[in-house]
């Protein structure tokens, strides 16, 4: 298929919804993964608000569908940003948080091996994966100290991204993204405390 194409996990968030307007922008063509819940409704607000929802094509899948993986990433740029990323809900469900966050990040590499080892890879990380701060400023050599379910999940899709762009040669990268805001900003995630996610709710002083 000609032109530039793009594969974008989780495209219904914040991040996901600007990174497909930019792409839109740039002319690729852009495929969104998502996974319906009973919010149906509601999921794909954020790109209804960015006016692009007819313009990306949605592929209902998770992260540990591979047959659905293999099918789909043939001829896309996956950019994978799907992860659990709310604090409690992590600490409920972390064997799913580690499915989903950490062994989800190695089926899209392995289906990138077998399939598309020429596309582009990009692995968006967390700071939860410094955890436990032991320096005001992080950095790239900070030393990685998770104390939660996401940021322990988030650290082994990161290592295995450096690895199979070190074993296979893959165009892998990672991203480090701290916390920022938009008006696509969930309200379940109002603040930031020492670069951990929290509920607004948890949060001393908030109302």
């Amino acid at each position: 298929m000609k032109g530039k194409r793009a594969l974008i996990a989780g495209v219904t968030d914040q991040n996901r919804a600007y990174l497909a307007q930019l792409l839109l922008q740039k002319g690729y063509t852009v495929t969104g993964i998502v996974r319906r819940s009973g919010h149906a409704s509601v999921f794909d607000h954020r790109l209804k608000w960015l006016g692009i929802l007819d313009a990306v094509e949605l592929v209902d899948s998770n992260l540990l569908d591979q047959s659905a993986r293999l099918r789909i990433v043939q001829t896309a740029k996956p950019y994978n940003l799907a992860a659990q990323s709310f604090v409690t809900w992590s600490w409920r469900q972390p064997l799913l948080t580690g499915q989903a966050t950490g062994l989800g990040a190695v089926h899209m590499l392995e289906c990138l091996r077998s399939v598309a080892s020429n596309a582009c890879y990009y692995q968006a990380s967390t700071p939860q994966m410094f955890g436990l701060i032991q320096e005001k400023q992080q950095g790239e050599t900070t030393t990685f100290h998770p104390r939660l379910p996401n940021g322990a999940a988030k650290l082994f899709a990161y290592w295995m991204t450096i690895d199979y762009r070190g074993s296979f040669g893959l165009h892998a990268s990672n991203g480090i993204l701290f916390n920022h805001e938009s008006p696509l900003w969930g309200l379940e995630l109002a603040c930031s405390v020492r670069g951990t996610l929290v509920p607004a709710n948890q949060v001393e002083g908030a109302k």
